[in-house]
């Protein structure tokens, strides 16, 4: 059966979005819940629920502004908001990893296997991904410092319930 045709009247990522929809703040849904609802056994379609996951959370953030994250052998959950700033973090620094492998394989380089026109097009890669690594890595240190508040935050509100619960 081809990837690209739904295996029933529902496309497979469809029925994952629902359920994700329909999830609250911090909800599981777990591989057997989403087996169960795609009819596919969790132990040997695993890939395939993650498939219908991955385009279903996906869906889920450019719809509905709401983000999942890989719950390891148990399935996803349904994250809170300021969640999502960490998430972007991670998100940062492997765009930043892939950006230096990037300028790796165009500055270490046979430059005189290349033509004239392909060592100015290597230069012009090098120099694009200097530049991208570089607001890369200004990003990942804006989103270090909010997340440094943000936990600062959290433990002083942690703080002042537990002083207010005495």
């Amino acid at each position: 059966m081809s990837p690209f045709k739904p295996q029933g009247e529902i496309a497979q990522w469809r029925i994952a979005y629902d359920a994700f929809k329909a999830a609250a703040v911090g909800d599981e849904i777990t591989y057997a819940r989403l087996g169960e609802l795609l009819s596919i056994n969790p132990q040997d379609g695993r890939h395939r629920i993650q498939a219908a996951a991955r385009q279903a959370a996906k869906k889920l953030l450019l719809t509905d502004d709401r983000a999942v994250e890989t719950v390891p052998e148990t399935g996803y959950r349904i994250v809170p908001a300021v969640r999502q700033i960490p998430m972007a973090g991670h998100q940062v620094e492997r765009a930043t990893k892939a950006l230096e492998k990037g300028h790796d394989l165009s500055v270490h380089i046979r430059l005189d296997e290349l033509s004239e026109t392909e060592r100015q097009v290597v230069q012009a890669m090098a120099t694009g991904f200097s530049q991208v690594a570089e607001w890369a890595r200004q990003i990942g240190r804006r989103v270090d410092d909010h997340e440094g508040r943000l936990s600062d935050v959290e433990a002083e509100l942690k703080r002042l319930r537990e002083n207010r619960s005495k």
